[in-house]
């Protein structure tokens, strides 16, 4: 792992040339499945050390937007059907036909097709009794966390002279493919972190991406123990990434790193466990049902112990979309990170 040099003895100081040989930057690789929030955190820390999005870029950004919005209302239209709940409205019926005649190609030139109409239309069958219904089955069918946010806010999003605020950006989902750097400084260190695809036709990228990491971020999502994979509609997200963290855990290619594991969207994973929602349909040996602290301490010995050869620095969980709160976590982990290396900045950063 790459640490900070030796300090130099005053001599060979004074021997030095006025040109510093400047400390390359510690490297964070962010990694884990698709969905677990990985992206959220990588545009959260645009907001926390790099001044966030500026207007220009938040424009450009608006397609996504309406491209979010658009294709959670069409899945929504197709869970009515798998569900066989009607829509209530005859009007919103008419709406929903129209959605429902919309191929999914539609979506990637969403410019053609988007309008503050259709959006007033979404709205609409958004409020209707019908698709209510079905939205309460959300874990049932692929759809993603922002989509009550986004149609919540629909009045804003279709003003004309609509810009994305930095939540709406953060809160967008656009699949990672390849590789995504930046830069931060902290603590006087500078920092990269990397974001690599988390599907699973991008994980056999991975592994170029190892070489010469000091960190490697395991973002997993805690709330998706009873949700399915968008790969096959089949696999239990969770048992994914439980098997996605013991591959790694345990491969050499992790030598010499730090591993930290990050349990994101913990807010959704209480509101589960508060209403009823059973960990035990997933994991028989949980007996703990309604228990937060129970459920969490489960599902978090249930990846702890795939580390068998102690390479875990840290354990926490966190909600990605609470700033604030993020912050602290990766103020946290740069920390560590610096004080791993350099042990006698500890003092320094307390």
């Amino acid at each position: 792992m790459a640490c900070f040099g030796k300090k130099e003895s005053s001599s060979s100081s004074s021997k030095k040339s006025s040109h510093v040989v400047k400390t390359p930057p510690k490297k964070i690789l962010l990694l884990g499945a698709g969905d677990s929030g990985k992206s959220t955190i990588f545009k959260q820390l645009q907001r926390i050390y790099n001044n966030g999005f500026p207007e220009e870029e938040r424009i450009l950004k608006k397609n996504i937007i309406y491209e979010n919005v658009l294709r959670n209302m069409m899945s929504l239209i197709k869970a009515t059907h798998t569900f066989q709940i009607p829509i209530q409205n005859e009007d919103n019926r008419e709406r929903a036909l129209k959605i429902d005649q919309l191929s999914s190609k539609v979506l990637l030139s969403i410019e053609r097709v988007w309008s503050s109409e259709l959006g007033q239309e979404i709205k609409a069958l958004w409020e209707d009794p019908g698709v209510q219904e079905t939205f309460k089955k959300k874990s049932s069918f692929q759809i993603e966390d922002s989509a009550q946010y986004y149609f919540d806010n629909l009045d804003r999003i279709c003003q004309n002279d609509y810009i994305p605020t930095e939540e709406d950006i953060v809160r967008a989902r656009m699949k990672t493919t390849g590789l995504i750097e930046q830069k931060f400084h902290s603590h006087e260190t500078d920092f990269v972190m990397i974001d690599v695809g988390g599907q699973r036709n991008e994980r056999k990228k991975w592994i170029h991406h190892f070489e010469g990491v000091d960190v490697v971020l395991f973002v997993t999502s805690m709330s998706e123990f009873d949700q399915k994979c968008y790969e096959d509609d089949q696999t239990n997200r969770m048992k994914e990434s439980l098997q996605l963290f013991e591959d790694h855990i345990n491969s050499r290619w992790f030598t010499g790193a730090q591993v930290y594991l990050l349990f994101n969207k913990y807010d959704l994973f209480e509101q589960k466990i508060n209403t009823g929602v059973k960990l035990s349909d997933t994991f028989e040996t949980y007996s703990g049902e309604k228990d937060v602290t129970l459920a969490r301490n489960f599902i978090i010995n249930m990846f702890t112990s795939k580390d068998i050869n102690s390479k875990l620095v840290n354990v926490s969980c966190v909600t990605a979309l609470d700033i604030t709160e993020l912050g602290k976590q990766i103020d946290s982990i740069v920390k560590s990170i610096i004080t791993r290396c350099n042990p006698q900045m500890s003092q320094s950063l307390n």
